[in-house]
């Protein structure tokens, strides 16, 4: 470990011993895999999301924004947020020049955005702060893909509320195709040869929910957990095929930075 990555390592122990009043699940790992805990959980692979032809050929994809719960720990309940599901949501999947259309419906109690991270879309449509989905609401970006083949994302971006929404579990991939990625002998078996990893680091109260506070070392540093997950799994394992095979890995965590 780096000296620098130790440094880090120690704020986030003091940051989270400096909340007075709150106690913790605690590890030993610190966001660091060990070979003790058995990797004994199967990978979850996001499903596809499905979508349908509307009569003026565009392709209709409709989610919704969801309150719900997870096991994450061991006889533990997290009160969780996710896309069409319980956490996280699925992965989206279009082709440039194809238009788009989506229905997201915001079944939360508070508002929430959908943004389209490192998408090319017209400003209305970017899903930042000023395009908020009320409480009830359905929202319905249109546009057509402009872009090249890309590994993106999606999550939410409302004001003051971003931070706390991606970290309950609103986040997916959002996959674009073209001509030249379909010329390329690579694996592309989406969930067989081509996996999507989401890696995210997450702390605990000692009764499962979620530790989204931000005291002082979190405004100054970020949210740094001390459990790592994969596609909303701690400690999983994934049997793959013989051969090459295709990791699509978004950081999907707060503010923490991984040398993978």
């Amino acid at each position: 470990m780096k000296r620098r990555t130790l440094m880090k390592s120690g704020a986030a122990l003091l940051g989270l011993s400096a909340i007075g009043g709150y106690t913790f699940l605690s590890d030993t790992g610190l966001c660091y895999a060990s070979p003790t805990e058995g990797f004994n959980n199967a990978l979850p692979i996001p499903q596809l999301l499905d979508s349908t032809v509307t009569p003026d050929g565009s392709r209709l994809f409709t989610f919704s924004v969801e309150e719900g719960q997870k096991s994450f720990v061991p006889g533990y309940i997290t009160p969780t947020l996710g896309y069409s599901g319980s956490y996280l949501g699925p992965t989206i999947k279009v082709r440039d020049g194809e238009r788009v259309r989506f229905k997201v419906e915001n079944n939360l109690k508070e508002v929430t955005t959908v943004h389209w991270h490192g998408l090319h879309v017209p400003a209305q449509w970017d899903g930042g702060p000023r395009q908020v989905i009320k409480a009830g609401e359905t929202w319905t970006p249109d546009f057509t893909v402009k872009q090249s083949a890309a590994t993106l994302w999606y999550h939410p971006h409302a004001m003051g509320l971003t931070g706390e929404h991606a970290y309950k579990g609103l986040a997916g991939l959002f996959v674009i195709e073209d001509e030249i990625s379909d010329s390329l002998v690579i694996p592309k078996e989406y969930g067989v040869d081509d996996i999507p990893l989401v890696l995210q680091d997450r702390r605990f109260f000692d009764d499962g929910r979620f530790a989204y506070v931000q005291n002082m070392m979190d405004v100054m540093h970020g949210v740094i957990g001390n459990y790592m997950l994969v596609n909303g799994s701690m400690w999983p394992n994934h049997d793959v095929p013989r051969g090459l095979v295709r990791l699509r890995v978004l950081n999907g965590s707060n503010s923490s930075v991984y040398r993978i």
